[in-house]
């Protein structure tokens, strides 16, 4: 069960994944021993998968799409992260099955992977919307 000090730690490394232990313990009031045996628990918890860089190359988008039913989004998934500029792709619910997150130097860049994505065996329907910005 996670506690107050363990969302602290979650909502700062959300910000800055690199923030130092020695950071967290003068903002918790805690020992640097003490963050770091919390980041460890939740690392082996699984509350924290992994340690990633967000990238923004120029330009962002957010591509929704639809997968035939015939075909398995994970399959699908997979193949999309492999085209140039896709970060990272979820599973959702809804209207969509993937919401592909892209960071591309241009927007020009960006249509080439949406063209991509759309040519893709098993996409059904896309639907793109610009990042403007980002707040943490």
């Amino acid at each position: 069960m996670l506690d107050e000090s363990d969302m602290v730690i979650l909502n700062e490394m959300r910000k800055n994944a690199r923030v130092s232990y020695s950071t967290l313990a003068r903002k918790l009031g805690l020992s640097e021993t003490a963050v770091r045996k919390r980041v460890e628990k939740l690392l082996k918890e699984g509350v924290i998968s992994r340690f990633t860089v967000e990238t923004n190359l120029g330009f962002r988008a957010i591509i929704f799409a639809s997968v035939e039913p015939k075909h398995s989004c994970g399959e699908v998934a997979r193949k999309i992260l492999e085209l140039k500029g896709v970060e990272k792709v979820y599973e959702i619910s809804g209207e969509y099955d993937l919401a592909i997150f892209l960071s591309t130097k241009s927007y020009t860049d960006a249509n080439r992977t949406i063209d991509a994505v759309r040519s893709l065996n098993g996409i059904k329907s896309t639907y793109t919307v610009a990042i403007l910005g980002v707040h943490y």
